[in-house]
């Protein structure tokens, strides 16, 4: 249902949860309802931190630091500005290659030949200049890494079919040096700006292709092997 994809999502330590009971690697994640736990948590770490506010939150956002003092910093900021209820997780940084994979279903059924990975510029500008948006550009590939999707989706195929889950799932996560990925978040919807060259890829009519979905039927995708690219064009007062 929406309202699990919802939740799936917007809920993340239910969401980290999931690719726990998986057997998925996750990096170190704590959910906080206090600024001062959360300070008081990372204190003494020399590490740098990733905090994500659980749900949609108006002028607040997911902010990766470079350090602890930097997100401690950034947690004093937003306990002055955060609006309403505070929930949010503190995620340890796991130095790596970030990676998205993604599959499209039906009624708990992976389509064949819709696996794919995403490459994400989340800078504004150029150069990785600017601040982070939810996603500038996406380099997709069909089937990228087989061996990413035996560590991931293969571990979790019970799962997707147990709970009939249709539509599109992505699960963003790092690879580290020795390979292993570590699963960050989901995006249990249609990924921007990536659906754009998952769609030129297909090699056939998008509608074709949705129309099959809403009807229940289980196509045999033959996609594109070329590296597909997918470019947001924005202008002001975005991403502000």
């Amino acid at each position: 249902t929406t309202l699990f994809r919802s939740d799936l999502e917007l809920d993340r330590m239910f969401g980290l949860s999931v690719a726990e009971n998986a057997g998925i690697a996750l990096p170190e994640s704590e959910s906080f309802q206090d600024f001062d736990a959360a300070m008081d948590h990372i204190a003494d770490s020399d590490c740098a931190w990733v905090v994500k506010p659980e749900a949609n939150k108006e002028g607040v956002q997911t902010f990766v630091s470079k350090s602890c003092e930097e997100m401690m910093a950034m947690l004093e900021h937003y306990k002055e500005i955060w609006p309403g209820k505070i929930d949010f997780v503190l995620q340890k940084v796991v130095e790596g290659v970030e990676v998205s994979s993604e599959v499209w279903c039906v009624n708990g059924i992976i389509v064949p030949g819709s696996y794919n990975n995403t490459l994400e510029q989340k800078r504004l500008m150029v150069g990785d200049l600017g601040p982070n948006t939810g996603c500038m550009s996406s380099s997709v590939k069909f089937n990228l890494c087989p061996q990413l999707y035996e560590l991931t989706f293969g571990k979790l195929e019970g799962w997707i079919k147990s709970v009939k889950y249709n539509g599109p799932l992505d699960m963003n996560c790092i690879i580290d040096d020795d390979g292993t990925p570590y699963m960050l978040e989901w995006t249990a919807r249609m990924g921007y700006s990536a659906v754009y060259a998952f769609l030129e890829g297909l090699n056939m009519p998008a509608g074709d292709f949705f129309a099959a979905l809403a009807s229940g039927e289980v196509l045999m995708l033959s996609p594109s092997t070329d590296w597909l690219g997918a470019l947001r064009l924005t202008c002001p007062p975005h991403p502000v």
